[in-house]
């Protein structure tokens, strides 16, 4: 009888014990068939809603991406059935819905044009994370946000400031790429008073690539704006479009001999972009990896070898860095090295002195 009830006692505790893991389970993660698939065969306004409902979990640095993470397979399952649902949550009073609203709207990409219009007035927000994935939904939609590119811009001239200029930068880019021409506003906000929003106009050119070679003397001549990061932005634009060397190298070997290491760096790495059509830098880059900037001689390292075997007489300047104190260094001359030409006789004891390096990083970057 004393087992009986000791059996019945232990029974019960454990009964206790799994319900109680039941409830804490519930409340720390729904179900999956509420929160993975959000009532399929449902209509759209309810699995919609569904996930509107759904708490941002984790720290919040990490809410849009795990909320992401979660639901874009669900939402992207609903498509465009749920976009008037998400349209009209963009007005909700709660900002929290409207940020879960702009992230789905993100995941359906040209399908959310509709919500153009609903999605503008949150730019005006200056919430740091609505206005950044506001900025990041209009550049998935893509050319159906071309009317909301006055409002980007206006972001851009804020007295404050904009923390999210390249990313404005990258949707005026998509939006102008997948309408075939550059915004009117894009070509206007290279002569700006504002030095952010010409700076941004360069890195979303450097973005376009064909669109922009009407435009090519406007950012040549920025690379002697007064301010810094214009200069370097004109720079790095210049490589990346790569459109008519004979311009656009005589330019950037001049603006070698910028005031500002960094304008320099930005040069050296677009001259190098230009690859093989870039050979008669070749000089005025080696006299750069004896500058007392690591970052430089790196990049000037990296242009040389981008420039590949018609870069030939630099090896033995390459070969000095690769006892430079800086690992950055030693491996940008480790990996030019071995574009340019391992098998020549001066490269090869480089190589086998790249691979005895101390630095598992530049030991990878001298192996052929």
């Amino acid at each position: 009888m004393r087992l009986g009830g000791l059996l019945l006692r232990v029974a019960i505790v454990a009964a206790i014990g799994l319900g109680l893991g039941y409830c804490v389970r519930s409340v720390l993660s729904p179900p999956d068939s509420c929160r993975s698939s959000h009532f399929p065969g449902s209509s759209a306004e309810v699995r919609i809603r569904s996930i509107l409902a759904e708490p941002f979990l984790g720290p919040e640095q990490r809410h849009c991406v795990l909320f992401l993470d979660d639901h874009e397979d669900v939402v992207r399952e609903i498509g465009r059935e749920g976009v008037p649902f998400l349209v009209r949550a963009l007005e909700h009073d709660e900002p929290d819905v409207r940020l879960k609203a702009t992230l789905c709207l993100s995941v359906l990409g040209a399908d959310a044009a509709p919500a153009v219009d609903a999605l503008r007035p949150l730019l005006q927000s200056r919430k740091d994370r609505q206005a950044y994935w506001t900025i990041i939904c209009l550049g998935e939609i893509g050319g159906a946000s071309a009317p909301a590119i006055p409002d980007l811009f206006s972001l851009l001239k804020h007295p404050r400031g904009c923390p999210f200029w390249q990313q404005v930068a990258e949707a005026v880019a998509h939006i102008g790429i997948e309408n075939g021409k550059l915004p009117r506003e894009l070509v206007e906000s290279l002569s700006d008073n504002n030095p952010g929003v010409r700076q941004t106009a360069l890195f979303a050119l450097g973005e376009c690539g064909e669109l922009t070679r009407p435009l090519l003397p406007g950012i040549i001549a920025s690379l002697n704006d007064p301010h810094l990061l214009v200069r370097s932005h004109a720079a790095f634009s210049l490589g990346k479009i790569g459109l008519h060397p004979e311009l656009s190298l005589p330019a950037l070997l001049k603006a070698l001999h910028d005031p500002k290491p960094s304008v320099r760096c930005a040069a050296a790495t677009a001259i190098g972009d230009f690859g093989p059509e870039a050979a008669d830098a070749v000089p005025k880059l080696i006299e750069l990896l004896r500058f007392p900037v690591s970052r430089l001689r790196a990049d000037a390292a990296t242009a040389l070898g981008k420039i590949g075997p018609d870069a030939k007489q630099a090896v033995p300047a390459l070969i000095k860095l690769l006892a430079d104190e800086y690992a950055t260094v030693r491996r940008a001359a480790a990996k030019a090295l071995r574009k340019i030409g391992p098998e020549t006789t001066a490269a090869t004891p480089a190589r086998t002195e790249g691979l005895r390096d101390t630095q598992e990083s530049v030991r990878q970057a001298a192996r052929a």
